[in-house]
């Protein structure tokens, strides 16, 4: 049974949306996201444009050769200029919802990239400009029309993605069986060449994703991993990762949790059993062999956070949330950790979790700017950090 959208949804107008859109039109990337600032008589109109442009998006951040194209740069800086404007004050978790205080970290996703492109960074903005509206795609998806889907079809024909590509725009645009089409087609074929063998590992990783995360389907998982562990390209460690995976994908399949109606405290005490924070809080690697686990617990957690905003324990299942995210080697969870890790600081301030979240921060920003030279922190980058710290201490 599919999960549903989740994953922190504050808005839900069930607009049908019907404005043309362009798949070179990279205005309001995230307002639909940030609409909870807007006065109530703005929203609609916001939501309606708003809206059909963040679809038609994705060809664009699925594809790093079409973001970082020189034609593209004036709109992709215009549109990162104008969300740049667009703030949330944070408030108090007592007098906000939490959903609409995370929503505020939108903006600062908008404000990283900005800082990225200007860096020189594009694949870094790309990246983490597609987690961030995956999150609203997730939440806002439900308020879309068949005939906005198709449009964006055809914006993905336009733009003339090759076939894995094009799966990820369907995926990222929640049109899950036809992004499933496409990569069991890839699957389906012997690789012939090592760039092959590295295109069918990511339309693995990809599908086994959608089967877990969005559908909530251990017999779809079971079937990819089938056929991926009698792969005859996997390492022998490969293949052990692979059945480990496969063996807890059939321990899934036998489980009762029925997790498009399980409460926010039973999905949440199931995420805990099927994650060891401290062992993922030693290390920040990601664990392949626990990529099932790992899937389930992330989904498990997003919506228990949204079916319980003001739960207890909901610090908790903030950093749970980040460690899990990092540890997946998820591209469409690639910037997501960070965003659920500060959540964690800026509405938990002062606290013993506060500081591990911080901490946890700083490990995994400092992995991504380590390389064979060292590592080199842009400034931007730790002074953003050490303003976190000091709001943890």
């Amino acid at each position: 049974m599919a999960l549903g959208h989740s994953n922190f949804c504050a808005v839900g107008t069930g607009l049908e949306v019907e404005v043309p859109m362009s798949p070179h039109h990279l205005g309001s990337i995230l307002s639909s996201c940030l609409v909870l600032a807007a006065a109530p008589n703005d929203v609609k109109g916001t939501m309606r444009g708003n809206l059909a442009a963040l679809v038609t998006l994705q060809p664009l951040l699925v594809s790093p050769e079409a973001f970082a194209d020189p034609k593209n740069a004036a709109a992709v800086r215009g549109s990162i200029a104008v969300l740049a404007r667009t703030r949330h004050r944070f408030q108090r978790p007592q007098t906000q919802e939490p959903a609409a205080a995370l929503s505020a970290l939108f903006a600062e996703s908008v404000s990283w990239a900005e800082s990225d492109l200007t860096a020189g960074r594009p694949e870094s903005a790309r990246l983490r400009l597609r987690g961030a509206t995956s999150l609203c795609l997730q939440c806002h998806a439900r308020q879309l029309s068949a005939a906005d889907f198709t449009r964006a079809g055809r914006s993905a024909d336009g733009a003339g993605l090759p076939p894995l590509e094009r799966a990820d725009f369907f995926a990222a645009t929640r049109q899950f069986d036809a992004a499933l089409a496409l990569w069991g087609d890839a699957l389906s074929r012997p690789p012939s060449t090592d760039a092959e063998v590295f295109e069918q590992l990511r339309a693995f990783r990809a599908a086994l994703s959608v089967a877990v995360r969005a559908k909530d389907d251990p017999k779809a998982a079971i079937a990819l991993l089938e056929g991926r562990c009698t792969s005859s390209v996997l390492s022998a460690s490969s293949r052990r990762d692979c059945v480990r995976q496969l063996n807890d994908a059939k321990s899934w399949a036998a489980e009762r949790l029925d997790a498009a109606s399980a409460g926010g405290a039973a999905l949440y005490a199931r995420a805990s059993e099927l994650i060891d924070v401290a062992e993922l809080e030693g290390s920040v690697y990601p664990r392949e062999e626990d990529r099932v686990k790992l899937l389930r617990a992330t989904a498990y957690l997003s919506l228990a956070l949204e079916r319980e905003p003001k739960a207890p324990w909901r610090g908790d299942a903030l950093f749970a949330l980040g460690l899990a995210t990092g540890a997946t080697l998820d591209p469409d969870l690639w910037a997501l950790d960070g965003i659920y890790l500060e959540a964690c600081v800026r509405e938990q301030p002062h606290t013993p979790l506060a500081r591990r979240c911080a901490g946890r921060l700083a490990e995994r920003t400092l992995l991504d700017f380590t390389g064979s030279g060292g590592t080199r922190l842009p400034d931007d980058v730790a002074r953003r950090l050490e303003a976190l710290r000091e709001l943890a201490r």
